[in-house]
């Protein structure tokens, strides 16, 4: 008899968990896209964490201020899925992959890389699809994994103000594997980006960047903490802007907005769970966080 792998029991473990455990979300209010609102929140999100994400834009909306919420299906969202997004997210819009595909591969007939990979990898949606897709100049990506606590004060003032500048998660004090690659070449980059959570203007993106470093040796890879690339990317594309286009970078404090550790003080406003490590840890740790703020996204 065949032996089940480890990661495949993993992953049934860890669709248990998402689809019964996180099912309570569920009973929490709806919130309202303001599709008025210049600020967009971008998500890619998969049919496996779909009530995780319910807990993502629900506690940020709390957190933070009324934005336009928009959806990038990977391909697994069913009708029922987007049918329960819609119910639990008013105004909410959401592509699929054929009406996303119609509009975003024309566009990318000048990056012929960038269309090839965005074909073969659909996380490089982050990056070409947030920006094709967005209506409006003010985007803020978030992962279905993270979770607030409280209130962001930080954040809520990026998307009120009209100051021009990005603002971007801190993994500090994580040497990342993005940055061990990254400082070996040439680019300026922003050290230790997590691109889990990021706010920033639509033309601040530099596509005609984005094809010349996926053409380097080694900038393309499969290690997934980096997003298969999209995440080493980012840090390069707002390491140029703030060096040779003098765009202001601000970083989210890594002791409130925390990517690589656990919480150990009262001072945290969010928290990045990884879920696309299908890490049980992780996830027990996330069940046990959002026992504490589940009553307060009602």
């Amino acid at each position: 008899m065949k032996k089940i792998r480890p990661n495949i029991i993993k992953r049934i473990s860890y669709s248990f968990v998402t689809k019964y455990l996180f099912k309570s979300i569920l009973s929490t209010e709806s919130i309202k896209s303001n599709n008025n609102s210049q600020t967009e929140i971008h998500s890619l999100v998969c049919h496996g964490d779909l009530y995780i994400y319910l807990y993502a834009i629900k506690s940020f909306i709390k957190n933070t201020t009324s934005c336009s919420v928009v959806i990038h299906s990977d391909g697994s969202l069913s009708n029922e899925d987007e049918d329960l997004l819609k119910k639990h997210i008013e105004g909410v819009k959401i592509y699929s992959i054929k009406e996303a595909d119609e509009i975003v591969m024309s566009k990318l007939k000048k990056y012929p890389l960038l269309r090839e990979l965005r074909r073969k990898n659909p996380l490089l949606k982050k990056l070409t699809d947030f920006h094709f897709l967005s209506e409006s100049e003010k985007i803020i990506s978030l992962d279905s994994d993270i979770l607030f606590f409280k209130k962001s004060e930080e954040i809520t003032n990026w998307i009120r103000s009209n100051e021009k500048s990005a603002l971007l998660s801190d993994e500090t004090p994580v040497n990342s594997h993005q940055d061990k690659y990254l400082c070996k070449t040439n680019l300026n980059y922003v050290k230790n980006l997590n691109s889990g959570l990021i706010c920033y203007y639509k033309d601040m993106i530099d596509l005609g960047l984005a094809e010349k470093c996926f053409k380097l040796k080694g900038f393309m890879t499969l290690y997934r903490p980096n997003g298969i690339g999209d995440q080493q990317f980012m840090a390069v594309n707002f390491g140029e802007a703030r060096e040779t286009k003098n765009i202001k970078v601000n970083r989210l404090d890594p002791n409130k907005y925390i990517h690589n550790r656990e919480i150990k003080n009262e001072s945290a406003i969010a928290k990045h769970y990884w879920s696309a490590k299908h890490s049980l840890r992780k996830l027990l740790i996330y069940i046990k966080d959002i026992n504490g703020v589940h009553m307060s996204i009602k």
